[in-house]
Order: C-alpha cells, then sequence, then structure tokens
C-alpha cells in the first residue's frame, strides 16, 4: 500500500468551511472526494507539525 503524507492544506480543505471564492471551492470539493476513498486506497500519515498547525485553527470551524 503507497503512504500518502498529507500536510495542512488537506485537512483544511476537508474540513473547513466551502470558500466563497469559487476557484479555491473546487479544490476543496475535490480534496473532499479524493479523501472519500483515500483512507482505503493509501496509508496516510502527517506530521506533528501539521498536528500542531491544525490544533491551532477555530474549532468551531471545522
Amino acid at each position: 500500500m503507497d503512504i500518502v503524507d498529507i500536510e495542512t492544506t488537506v485537512v483544511g480543505n476537508i474540513a473547513g468551511r466551502m470558500h466563497p471564492n469559487p476557484d479555491v471551492a473546487s479544490r476543496q470539493r475535490v480534496t473532499r472526494d479524493w479523501w472519500t476513498t483515500a483512507t482505503v486506497r493509501y496509508r496516510i500519515v502527517t506530521s506533528k507539525l501539521t498536528l500542531d498547525e491544525c490544533g491551532d485553527g477555530d474549532p468551531s470551524a471545522a
């Protein structure tokens, strides 16, 4: 199984509110669609730095 290392942008696209800019919202939709099957196709890993960065965000936004 391939390993995919995700970073903060991926988490933000999955968990954040849909952006009003259509280009950004499109990237969010693509990321969310990819995520629906990624966890069965890949071994997903991330760094402590990514976890720390995500933890600094607004919990109510996620």
